[in-house]
């Protein structure tokens, strides 16, 4: 994405959504493309997919509004999840392997057109956020939107974060802030209840033997 200047959509659980340090990654998109109204010159004509589905539904139905036309996903997930039925070529591979072959082509950069206004964009609504939740005090009503702004820009580098299902983890995908921390971000996206949730926080400090946030 650095050497070809394309914009980057990470879901919350990759870690670079609230990671500030890497310029072509779009924090926000998730709020970015969350209205039905997005202007032209936004939607992508190129999709280049790696991984599993994102947790975010506002990228789903960017992807059939604007319908790409080229619209590649490289997973080694079987079947390859395709939701919205707009991915035109499938490659069934580690996307971290396909990422060190394709770097070693020889290939021609296609900057996007897509990158600086998704910027711009992007910081805008940084700015508007750190504007709304400036300024807590004792008489601050708290909210979901409120913690999980809180939470992500305060997070100490060394704990890692951990998010439950349903609103926590898509509070944190719209409200977070990125900041220069290179925290670990899991959730278990699947039915499991208060227990199971609990369990899998438990499991995983344990695992990373690091102070985790749980949400």
């Amino acid at each position: 994405a650095k050497a070809w200047q394309w914009p980057i959509w990470c879901d919350i659980q990759s870690g670079l959504r609230l990671y500030s340090e890497i310029p072509e990654v779009i924090h926000f998109a998730n709020v970015i493309y969350s209205t039905s109204d997005v202007p032209a010159e936004l939607l992508p004509d190129c999709i280049l997919h790696l991984g599993g589905p994102l947790t975010s539904k506002n990228y789903y139905t960017m992807l059939e509004s604007c319908v790409p036309q080229m619209h590649i996903m490289v997973s080694d997930l079987d079947p390859l999840p395709d939701p919205s039925r707009t991915v035109t070529t499938r490659i069934q591979e580690n996307p971290l392997a396909f990422l060190k072959q394709l770097n070693q082509q020889s290939l021609q950069a296609h900057p996007s057109l897509l990158l600086k206004p998704l910027q711009i964009a992007d910081q805008r609504i940084f700015d508007r956020l750190r504007g709304e939740f400036s300024g807590v005090s004792n008489e601050t009503v708290f909210s979901e939107a409120l913690l999980a702004n809180l939470i992500s820009n305060e997070l100490p580098t060394e704990f890692d974060l951990f998010l439950g299902n349903s609103m926590p983890i898509r509070d944190f995908d719209i409200f977070g802030i990125p900041t220069k921390s290179r925290s670990m971000i899991v959730s278990n996206r699947g039915a499991s209840g208060i227990d199971g949730v609990i369990a899998t926080a438990t499991g995983f400090a344990k695992g990373r033997e690091r102070p985790v946030v749980a949400v």
